[in-house]
């Protein structure tokens, strides 16, 4: 009989690691580390060497073996995309000190500082009184909020709310991204990028920045 890996097919006993490809040789890993029963799991960048495809198919495994052998782990690494989607807790780090922790959802949606609102993707500064719609500065945030790009989009000039003039427009295929540059009376000028799905605008127009 021979060991099946608990994140694949089963593991061939007979070949060698270095005839293995590189998902094989990961799953045969995740499995020997899992043998005995280990409480904790240090997992450091495990998935590096993979190709994109085969990077997500792993990561994926792996998250539902950790969750059903009921292993914690911790997962070094310096991709965005798999400390979202593999983590129930995200701690950010920089030189060695915390910079923030929380749920994926809260330190992606809700970033403390520019460091770790720039860690995740572009992300805009917006300052009081510049808010769109239903967003609501709490007693923590009076100097601005963070606001990703995906939460706002664009209204006619006509309607209430934070002023820009497009300077930039890039096709994304599901969306355009649009950055316009506001003012502020306190900051002076200052930038926002906006996903906007609506129809195709233009370089200098005057345009509304909305909330989602």
């Amino acid at each position: 009989g021979g060991l099946r890996d608990p994140v694949g097919p089963p593991a061939c006993g007979k070949r060698f690691p270095d005839q293995l490809s590189g998902g094989g040789r990961q799953r045969n890993a995740l499995a020997r580390a899992l043998a005995p029963q280990p409480k904790l799991l240090l997992l450091d960048e495990p998935f590096s060497s993979l190709d994109p495809r085969l990077r997500v198919e792993l990561r994926d495994e792996t998250r539902a073996v950790l969750k059903r052998h009921g292993t914690s782990a911790i997962f070094v690494t310096h991709d965005t995309g798999d400390a979202l989607a593999i983590a129930d807790r995200i701690v950010i780090l920089k030189h060695g000190h915390i910079q923030q922790t929380g749920p994926p959802e809260e330190i992606y949606g809700s970033p403390v500082i520019a460091y770790v609102a720039s860690f995740f993707r572009a992300c805009n500064f917006i300052p009081p009184g510049h808010l769109p719609g239903n967003y609501h500065i709490g007693p923590d945030a009076t100097d601005g909020i963070w606001v990703r790009p995906e939460r706002l989009s664009l209204g006619d000039d006509e309607q209430s709310g934070p002023k820009g003039v497009v300077r930039s427009v890039s096709f994304r295929g599901t969306y355009f991204e649009v950055v316009l540059e506001c003012h502020c009376e306190v900051r002076g000028p200052f930038k926002v990028t906006v996903h906007h799905a609506g129809p195709l605008v233009q370089e200098g127009e005057a345009r509304t920045i909305v909330s989602r």
